[in-house]
């Protein structure tokens, strides 16, 4: 093949890798839609590891994925067992473990 022909091929395939930019309409929507922190980096993080190890290991006190409704429900189980903390503990609490994945 002669190299004009092999560099075209070349170019060619380099530009159908390269992704089509995206409509205008859609490149903004996609910048409005919010990035949320990395469950390590909430404040619930710190308070979800002061209340709920004094009675269970880590790892069973964070047991498994939840909404934030659900993990609402069994931190107020935790209130009736005694657990003290404050509404806005309680609210940093739950979004810490209702965005957390399990190897965190």
């Amino acid at each position: 093949m002669k190299p004009q022909l092999l560099l075209l091929a070349a170019c060619v395939a380099v530009a159908a890798c390269v992704p089509a930019p995206l409509p205008e309409r859609t490149q903004k929507a996609a910048e409005a839609v919010p990035v949320r922190a990395p469950a390590a980096a909430l404040p619930g993080e710190r308070l979800v590891q002061a209340k709920c190890s004094t009675c269970h290991s880590l790892e069973q006190a964070v047991a498994g994925m939840r909404s934030e409704a659900e993990w609402a429900s069994v931190l107020d189980q935790m209130i009736g067992h005694g657990m003290e903390a404050s509404a806005e503990e309680l609210s940093a609490m739950r979004t810490y473990l209702a965005v957390r994945r399990p190897n965190q």
